[in-house]
């Protein structure tokens, strides 16, 4: 079976999340982690890049991901996303994705002429009342 290579970019609650699930998806194999603050220790078999601005871009050009998760503070969102798209990612937005309305253009664009994919994903909804 092929399996898509996966990076992630921000490890917080969310990211961390979406980690362990993929993690024990056979489908998914995870190559690398950018967030400053993971330690390698944490994830002794997984790459992790944790030194600086530049950490995500080392990433990218090291690893060459297929698809890379975005759950890093949502104001780096569409930054994080455009830098993977410029590097041929797909690419999975945690949540809100970005702050305003006018700072998806240029990400849908880039993806559009790239033929690359923007995936959003959000936290289900739970139903009150309902057991």
């Amino acid at each position: 079976m092929n399996k898509v290579s996966v990076a992630f970019i921000g490890m917080g609650y969310r990211g961390k999340q979406l980690f362990r699930l993929l993690r024990n998806i056979p489908f998914f194999q995870i190559l690398a982690v950018a967030d400053p603050g993971v330690e390698p220790s944490e994830l002794p078999d997984i790459s992790c890049y944790n030194h600086g601005e530049n950490s995500s871009l080392e990433m990218l050009e090291k690893h060459h991901p297929e698809l890379v998760f975005i759950a890093s503070p949502w104001q780096y969102h569409v930054q994080h996303a455009l830098l993977c798209v410029e590097h041929g990612c797909h690419v999975a937005l945690e949540v809100k994705g970005g702050l305003c309305l006018d700072e998806y253009a240029p990400l849908i664009e880039s993806a559009e002429r790239r033929g690359l994919s923007l995936i959003h994903i959000s936290e289900p909804t739970r139903r009150r009342g309902i057991s």
